[in-house]
C-alpha cells in the first residue's frame, strides 16, 4: 500500500511538473469573466506570472471564483482595479486583500464614494499595497507588447454615480476592453476624445443594460466577442434585448455568466 502511494506522488508530482513546463513554454493569456452573479470580476492571467484582478463582484463568491481559476499555490494579485465603487463591483474585495497578497491597487481619483472603499483602502495599507489613484490615464508594461491602460473621465464627464474607469488590455494580438458601468452620455466622451478602444473581446458596460453599451460605442470598439456580467433572473432585466438584437446586426459573438457560468478565454501570446 506504501509502495502504491509513493508511486501515486511520484507520479502527480512528475505530471504537475510537466504541466507547469508546457504553461511556462505557452506564454498564455487567459481571461476569466468570474461568475459573481449581478456583478462584475474580470480575471487575467499571463503565463502564471502577472494576475490582473478588474472588480470583485457583490460578495464573496469573489474567492471560490478565484479558488477555480488559479493554481491553489498562488496567493497574489499583482494588480486589483477598482471600476468604480458599487458594492456590486467590490464586496468582494474586502475578503480578497485578507487572503491574496496584493501587488498594486488601482482606482479612480474621485470615483471613491462608498462604506466599503474605506475599508478596501484600510486593509490594502495594512498589508502595504501600492495605491494609485488615476486622475486621466496612466499605462502598465506588462512585458513586450503586453501593456494595459487606464483612462478616467471623471474630469472631463460626470452625470451621474456610475462614473467608471475604462480598462484596456493588449498583449501581441489579444485586445480586451471593459468600462464597468459607464452609460450613453460617458460613451459619447470617450468617442469624442477619440480613445483607442478597438478591442477583439468587450465586456458589456452596465451588465448589458439598454443606457449603455451604445451603437456608435459598439462600432467603434469592433468587438467579435462581447461578454455580459449578469445574474440569473435579476430585477434589473439585464441585459437588454435591445442590446442583444444590436450585438446580432453588428455580428458580434455574445457569451452570457448567467447561462454559461464563468467564461473562459485561453490564447497564446508568443
Amino acid at each position: 500500500m506504501k509502495n502504491k502511494i509513493a508511486i501515486f506522488c511520484l507520479f502527480l508530482g512528475a505530471m504537475l511538473l510537466f504541466l507547469t513546463n508546457v504553461f511556462a513554454q505557452q506564454n498564455f493569456l487567459r481571461l476569466s469573466i468570474l461568475d459573481v452573479g449581478q456583478g462584475d470580476a474580470c480575471l487575467v492571467n499571463l503565463n502564471n506570472e502577472k494576475i490582473i484582478l478588474l472588480d470583485g463582484g457583490p460578495s464573496n463568491i469573489l474567492l471560490r471564483r478565484l479558488g477555480e481559476s488559479l493554481p491553489f499555490y498562488k496567493r497574489r494579485i499583482d494588480f486589483v482595479i477598482i471600476s468604480h465603487f458599487h458594492e456590486d463591483h467590490i464586496i468582494g474585495l474586502v475578503e480578497l486583500f485578507r487572503r491574496y497578497q496584493v501587488g498594486t491597487l488601482i482606482y479612480g481619483a474621485g470615483l471613491e464614494e462608498s462604506h466599503p472603499a474605506e475599508i478596501i483602502f484600510a486593509e490594502a495599507a495594512r498589508q502595504g499595497t501600492k495605491i494609485l489613484a488615476i486622475k486621466n490615464e496612466s499605462s502598465f508594461i506588462l512585458g513586450d507588447n503586453c501593456y494595459f491602460k487606464v483612462w478616467n473621465l471623471v474630469s472631463k464627464y460626470r452625470v451621474n454615480d456610475n462614473n467608471s474607469l475604462v480598462t484596456k488590455l493588449k498583449c501581441s494580438h489579444f485586445s480586451f476592453l471593459a468600462a464597468g458601468d459607464n452609460e450613453l452620455a460617458a460613451e459619447k466622451t470617450i468617442l469624442d476624445l477619440k480613445l483607442d478602444i478597438e478591442s477583439g473581446i468587450f465586456k458589456a458596460s452596465h451588465h448589458g443594460a439598454d443606457n449603455a453599451n451604445s451603437l456608435k460605442f459598439l462600432e467603434k470598439i469592433n468587438p467579435q466577442l462581447m461578454i455580459i456580467s449578469v445574474g440569473s433572473d435579476n430585477k434589473f432585466g439585464h441585459p437588454s434585448e435591445a442590446l442583444i438584437r444590436r450585438a446580432y446586426d453588428l455580428d458580434i459573438k455574445v457569451k452570457r455568466t448567467d447561462l454559461l457560468g464563468t467564461i473562459n478565454i485561453f490564447t497564446n501570446i508568443r
